[in-house]
């Protein structure tokens, strides 16, 4: 039986899951809705704006309690960020 070596963190690809892309593209069209940025969410969060781009581009897995600071911080209603963005027309 052949066995493979487990790969490392640094090699590992970071995966973007459906359910990410759409949280992140609903953080992003709330912020624009309010008219707040991506620096402004961070700073109010006490994080990087780093830390809030890789959110919004679903790149970077969300726990609840974050997820929960956010929807305080927006004024938002939970479900919110899980509605499937709209169409173009």
């Amino acid at each position: 039986m052949r066995t493979y070596p487990e790969p490392t963190p640094e090699k590992q690809p970071k995966r973007v899951t459906q359910c990410g892309e759409i949280i992140g593209l609903n953080i992003q069209r709330l912020l624009e809705r309010q008219g707040m940025s991506q620096s402004e969410l961070a700073r109010k969060m006490g994080t990087q704006p780093g830390v809030i781009n890789e959110i919004c581009k679903g790149k970077r897995n969300l726990s609840i309690n974050r997820l929960d600071k956010i929807r305080a911080i927006l004024g938002v209603n939970c479900y919110e960020f899980l509605m499937p963005p709209a169409k173009p027309e």
